[in-house]
């Protein structure tokens, strides 16, 4: 019974990864996420500082403080902001929905909608160029 149940769950992990590494590759953010964009501008400071905050508590682990940990998802680097304003919405699904196949967990259920528009304009301000 116990065998049983191991291979269920085995089964079941890997149809869950199949089906996330699928939509995953697609690289097209699927409705309702299609076309969000954030709430206010990237450069709006309240929310970058409010982000920088939910990014310390739930981001650092992984990323580390100037977000430039994971090669594949360095915040840092000088095209980053470029990225997240010509696709917000892909942004904002990832951080959403996650990528398990990756180690990125999802955050739609643990952060709120603008909660999760602040961390991306958060992100925003580490690979902006500070202007004079």
């Amino acid at each position: 019974m116990k065998f049983k149940l191991l291979l269920t769950t085995v089964g079941a992990t890997l149809i869950l990864l199949l089906l996330t590494s699928a939509v995953g590759a697609q690289g097209e953010p699927p409705s309702p996420y299609a076309g969000q964009k954030p709430p206010f501008p990237w450069s709006d400071a309240s929310a970058q500082q409010a982000g920088k905050g939910l990014y310390q508590q739930s981001c650092l682990g992984c990323h580390g403080i100037k977000g430039d940990n994971l090669a594949v998802a360095d915040f840092s680097a000088a095209d980053y902001p470029q990225h997240l304003e010509e696709k917000p919405d892909f942004y904002f699904w990832v951080l959403s929905e996650g990528r398990m196949n990756k180690g990125m967990p999802s955050y739609k259920s643990s952060l709120a909608t603008e909660q999760r528009w602040q961390v991306l304009t958060y992100l925003w301000s580490l690979g902006a160029v500070p202007t004079a």
